[in-house]
């Protein structure tokens, strides 16, 4: 869904100004921008065959989110939004602006592609932080 996202936003979002990334082109900006969460997923594997038994907390395997330093008795929506400033998601995002720029530097500025990427994210983001709410 990311990917394909990002071609659509690609080949027709104001912000990159008609740059017609082809869908091959976006899927491998993509695919490389995911590098971060293969790392997170490795050190969370290290972390579980490290720490005993009892001593992970399922939530927060890394603790590389705000959410993992919130207390117990925080409000659902604050541990949403806690949750999703995480920052191997935040160096994906920034890969995938790194790139989609780098893939069209005439026509796809950096603020266009940092926009487009973390304003997706900025709704995704309040979407969740609104449905915790309820």
């Amino acid at each position: 869904m990311f990917c394909l996202s990002h071609w659509y936003i690609g080949e027709h979002s104001i912000f990159f100004n008609g740059a017609a990334l082809s869908f091959k082109t976006a899927f491998g900006i993509v695919s490389h921008a995911f590098v971060p969460l293969i790392i997170s997923s490795v050190l969370a594997i290290i972390i579980l065959v490290i720490k005993p038994r009892g001593d992970v907390d399922p939530e927060h395997f890394l603790a590389s989110s705000l959410g993992a330093f919130l207390p117990d008795d925080a409000p659902k929506w604050l541990e949403a939004l806690g949750k999703s400033l995480e920052l191997f998601w935040i160096w994906t995002m920034a890969l995938a602006a790194i790139g989609f720029y780098a893939a069209n530097p005439k026509k796809i500025k950096p603020a266009g592609a940092f926009l487009t990427v973390f304003g997706m994210w900025a709704v995704w983001v309040l979407g969740k932080v609104a449905w915790a709410m309820f």
